[in-house]
């Protein structure tokens, strides 16, 4: 009577009626507990539930819960290697399964799912969760921090306070109301073929909202939206058919409104992505744009590429390898596990903790900042940075030295070299140079800050001397520039600046120019203070009626008799 009364209760059971609310994946070295593997599962349904026949799956495999084992409201369970259930049983209720899913250290999808094959809860927890290094490392498990926020990840997981190192079969150590009043926001899409799009979401969100195709329109052409269908386990993307095809390298943008979570929090406003179809690297449409190869304490390296364009590209399909000597390109790593469309103009950026490189620079677009599990080694004095595509061809290659930084540059750590022009060669030491200081000795996600596109407009420009020593002495007191165009209505600006990049005189702001001519230099700032000795660069920018615009570098050396 009583079994039947608890079955009555218990159904239907609802999506997060049940949770996962602690992880112990990395139970070695010992803190408190038994060296066992392990998973808590709470339920938060306010009814009893039978969890016989429901699964616990991970990218490897599944296991089943075989027998009847009720969970009451409130209540939880540990699940665990069936033969090593006796060795948890006395911190809690523990039942042993076959199979049990071998838990990634560094990080895994686990999904929880009813007899009849629905999700449950899903949770993709990473080694980053922590937020503890020490406790990352072993022995201490990830605990849910308030189980009314189940669609909630890294923001509701930290590592558990228990001095024991984790609370299986209790009542957490990290338990503590929180507060979420932010809506889903649309990331990125990606298409799965000419008619799909996938959207990803920053969070799970109300599968019943997202299956309307009215909260979806394309801005471009496409059509409508015939089918949106969100996407287990994490519900955080959601496939969208088009009524009509999209064409590679056309960028088109999508517009997203009403997406609501699992606490009802519900966009306010429509927001715009753009998006596209991607295809194959074309020629020369990838580029190495910048590399930090020596970063500081607690920092890592990055790479980060352009997309010259035209056409997308799949993140997806990208590798990152490195080369000796003249060999062929080795240690390859994927740029990214999962789908993601780099538009023309991008600059992702990778590294193998995005944390360390989002504290140490300012990152204008997080949403093309990936973390690698790591990437190839890139030691600090020479190396080559290698970029291949999915059939193996090489996009670019930058046989890099640690000489290539300004040779005036006291401190290189933390420093990335530049790409000055993305169109000239990689293997041209000259089309490198430090970061300026100005933007914090790197720009990764954004444009370079030493960022000058050469032209094949025809003009010329001449320094002289390239030794300026304005001591009033007579001989090379004054630095003569001059330039000659092969046709009128010209505009120039010159500027000098140091090793860093900060600009220290003005020469010329958009002087007009004639076919000849020139500019001269005293060895004085715009406040007209005298500059110390040192290497200094001239910047040479002209521009014509047309737009069109060249830039010249000069090195120079400011020097006093003593």
């Amino acid at each position: 009577m009583l079994l039947m009364l608890l079955r009555t209760f218990a159904q239907p059971v609802e999506r997060y009626a049940v949770l996962i609310t602690e992880v112990m994946a990395d139970p070695s070295p010992p803190v408190g507990l038994p060296a066992v593997e392990y998973l808590e599962l709470k339920n938060v349904s306010g009814r009893p539930v039978d969890l016989d026949r429901w699964r616990i799956s991970d990218a490897s495999g599944s296991t089943t819960i075989q027998g009847s084992q009720w969970l009451l409201p409130d209540s939880q369970l540990v699940v665990c290697p069936r033969t090593q259930t006796a060795e948890l049983q006395r911190f809690g209720r523990t039942v042993g399964v076959a199979s049990f899913p071998s838990l990634d250290n560094e990080g895994e999808t686990l999904v929880l799912l009813s007899p009849d094959g629905r999700t449950i809860h899903a949770v993709p927890y990473r080694k980053e969760w922590f937020g503890n290094p020490l406790k990352s490392e072993g022995g201490w498990s990830l605990e849910m921090v308030d189980p009314h926020l189940p669609c909630t990840a890294m923001v509701n997981w930290t590592a558990s306070r228990s001095p024991m190192g984790g609370t299986p079969g209790r009542r957490n150590s990290v338990d503590a109301r929180m507060t979420d009043k932010e809506p889903p926001r649309p990331m990125h899409a990606y298409s799965a073929d000419s008619l799909t799009l996938v959207l990803c979401m920053d969070e799970s969100v109300d599968s019943i909202v997202a299956a309307s195709p009215l909260r979806y329109r394309s801005l471009d052409g496409l059509g409508r939206v015939a089918l949106a269908r969100p996407q287990p386990p994490l519900f955080d993307r959601i496939a969208l058919t088009l009524e009509n095809p999209m064409r590679e390298a056309v960028v088109y943008r999508l517009e997203v409104s009403g997406q609501s979570d699992c606490r009802a929090n519900t966009m306010a406003a429509p927001i715009v992505l753009r998006t596209g179809r991607s295809g194959a690297v074309r020629p020369g449409q990838l580029r190495i744009n910048e590399l930090l190869f020596n970063p500081r304490p607690e920092g890592s390296d990055h790479v980060e590429l352009l997309n010259l364009g035209p056409g997308i590209i799949d993140a997806s399909t990208l590798y990152l390898a490195n080369r000796s000597g003249s060999g062929p390109a080795a240690n390859l790593r994927k740029c990214s596990p999962y789908p993601k469309a780099i538009l023309p103009g991008d600059h992702p950026t990778f590294t193998a903790d995005s944390a360390a490189t989002a504290r140490q620079y300012r990152i204008l677009r997080p949403d093309i900042l990936f973390r690698m599990e790591s990437l190839p080694s890139y030691p600090d004095d020479e190396g080559t940075v290698v970029v291949l595509d999915a059939n193996g061809r090489e996009c670019d290659a930058f046989p890099y030295r640690a000489d290539y930084h300004f040779p005036l540059l006291a401190d290189r750590e933390g420093v990335a070299l530049e790409r000055i022009d993305p169109v000239r060669p990689a293997n041209d030491r000259t089309n490198w140079h430090s970061a300026a200081t100005e933007a914090g000795y790197a720009t990764p996600t954004a444009r370079n800050s030493q960022y000058a596109v050469g032209d094949t407009l025809v003009g010329w420009m001449g320094v002289s001397p390239s030794t300026l020593s304005p001591d009033m002495d007579g001989f090379e007191d004054v630095l003569s520039v001059r330039y000659r165009f092969a046709n009128e209505g010209w505009t120039a600006s010159v500027l000098i600046a140091d090793a860093a990049g900060r600009p220290l005189r003005h020469l010329a702001r958009n002087a007009l120019c004639g076919t000849e001519g020139g500019f001269q230099w005293d060895g004085l700032d715009d406040g007209r203070n005298q500059i110390r000795a040192g290497m200094y660069y001239l910047v040479f920018e002209a521009i014509d009626m047309k737009g069109r615009r060249r830039i010249w570098r000069k090195a120079l050396v400011l020097a006093y008799r003593r």
